[in-house]
């Protein structure tokens, strides 16, 4: 998979982002999750690992997604 990002490999740069991240990754995604938690070199990067979902976890899990961003919101108001 790495190698269809072609020359778009920006991974080494995420640790120079300075801005709140939520990852939201259904765990049962095509995408393995080693990959995924490259994402959490963002040093303000928080992964939700969401249960029972697949690539669309938004979709799939809302139940679950929805509050997590809620609460991921709200954590920023009281910042």
């Amino acid at each position: 998979m790495n190698a269809s990002y072609g020359d778009w490999d920006l991974r080494s740069a995420l640790p120079a982002l300075h801005m709140p991240v939520l990852v939201v990754h259904g765990e049962e995604d095509a995408i393995p999750m080693d990959l995924v938690n490259e994402w959490t070199m963002i040093p303000n990067a928080r992964l939700f690992r969401v249960p029972g979902a697949a690539h669309f976890a938004y979709a799939e899990r809302p139940d679950a997604v929805w509050p997590e961003v809620d609460r991921f919101f709200a954590e920023l108001r009281r910042h």
